[in-house]
């Protein structure tokens, strides 16, 4: 399955892969998968969780970008298919979640995807700025969630 590469403002695949994001998918979230509860048990002790509460909220953010990236990606380049689809599945399926936490993050893929869709109608330069941006918010996201361990 292909992985994301940063694109030039042509609207052609550039040099530069954002290849991190889409490793850290499973390397990141194996360990994230042991933290048992989901963002919305965390959400009901009103986010005291620390540790926990973070890793949720970023792992919520990636359903986020997971879906504005699939919509501007395919916008733009429509080479890809249903990779980011595919990514936001090997999340659930990393992290477990319950039912109610599961709905929370479809959700925000879901919400990202029309936001972006609404957002951007062609691909443009800005569109091209975005996914790059989001592709390396991703990145260290990554980064940040390989660094967490089980609170």
């Amino acid at each position: 399955m292909p992985c994301a590469r940063n694109l030039s403002h042509s609207g052609s695949h550039g040099r530069a892969p954002a290849r991190a994001f889409c490793v850290f998918l499973i390397q990141a979230l194996v360990a994230g998968a042991l933290l048992g509860a989901g963002p919305a048990a965390y959400a009901q002790t009103g986010g005291k969780s620390g540790r926990a509460a973070a890793y949720w909220a970023d792992v919520l953010r990636v359903a986020e970008i997971l879906g504005s990236v699939h919509y501007m990606r395919d916008l733009c380049d429509g080479s890809e298919g249903q990779v980011w689809r595919e990514k936001m599945r090997e999340l659930l399926k990393a992290t477990e979640p319950d039912e109610q936490t599961r709905e929370l993050l479809v959700g925000h893929f879901n919400s990202a995807y029309h936001k972006a869709r609404i957002a951007h109608g062609r691909c443009s330069g800005k569109t091209v700025t975005e996914i790059n941006r989001l592709l390396d918010e991703g990145a260290k996201l990554s980064a940040r969630l390989s660094a967490i361990a089980r609170p």
